[in-house]
């Protein structure tokens, strides 16, 4: 099955490697317009300029770290004004963090809840008024197999 994107504008959180590159790849080969984030801007940079000229797709990049709210606002912002707008919303950052529960600081918590859960959260907040108000947009929230099936010395990731 073909599915085009064209004049779709695609915002990929954790883009840099894996499962968020390689979702960022599809979109780009389905005609969409993407913005590409994750901490690394080294990386991230790289994955944008392969993906780009590969497939001729318009893409950019903006670091930033999907755990803290400044930089979410900043990718958010950076993306609006170069493409106005946001039709599809992945969110896919984060990293697996695991150990024996009650090994597992607060801290630790607080900073996988912080990346992966509130990430979601507030990027999905920020992208959703143009959804509501274009009549159209995607939302696809990333999850990793554990939170269906967790097994032991999971904590936290398999919770967020």
């Amino acid at each position: 099955m073909d599915v085009r994107m064209d004049g779709r504008v695609a915002l990929v959180t954790g883009a840099s490697r894996g499962l968020g590159r390689a979702m960022a790849e599809k979109f780009a080969w389905a005609g969409a317009k993407l913005v590409l984030t994750a901490r690394r801007g080294d990386i991230l940079e790289e994955t944008r300029s392969e993906i780009a000229a590969a497939t001729g797709q318009e893409i950019i990049s903006c670091p930033g770290d999907m755990g803290k709210d400044a930089d979410i606002a900043e990718v958010f912002q950076f993306a609006k004004a170069r493409f106005g707008r946001i039709d599809i919303l992945v969110n896919n950052a984060g990293s697996a963090m695991d150990g024996p529960f009650e090994e597992m600081t607060d801290m630790q918590w607080q900073s996988d809840l912080d990346l992966k859960l509130f990430g979601a959260i507030r990027m999905s907040r920020l992208v959703l008024p143009d959804m509501k108000q274009n009549k159209w947009g995607r939302i696809i929230n990333v999850i990793a197999v554990g939170a269906k099936t967790p097994g032991g010395g999971g904590a936290p990731s398999q919770v967020s």
